[in-house]
């Protein structure tokens, strides 16, 4: 993923991590990659302060409701994923700029 990122001029420093349930309190949105996932943030917390949804809510019709994992796509899986994500950042950021505070 940072080679194909790397070559659209963006640079992944971080590293992933487990969400854990005080994330859920302490975050206004936590975004899962598919329904697998966003299964399990629901099961970790039932009243969570974050909104918590899938992130193909910020795309529209022609994207799949889950994030493909890239690994088993090759090169374009990571291109394929990169587009998505380019897709409905903007999204995301506009509704998180509109939230009351």
């Amino acid at each position: 993923m940072r080679k194909a990122a790397s070559n659209r001029q963006i640079s992944l420093t971080s590293r992933a991590r487990q969400v854990e349930k005080k994330d859920l309190q302490n975050f206004d949105m936590v975004i899962a990659m598919d329904q697998d996932n966003l299964n399990y943030l629901k099961k970790l917390d039932s009243n969570p302060k974050a909104t918590v949804c899938l992130f193909s809510e910020f795309l529209d019709d022609n994207w799949p409701s889950d994030v493909p994992d890239p690994y088993y796509g090759g090169d374009e899986g990571f291109e394929f994923v990169l587009d998505m994500l380019q897709a409905g950042c903007p999204t995301i950021i506009n509704a998180l700029l509109a939230a009351p505070e």
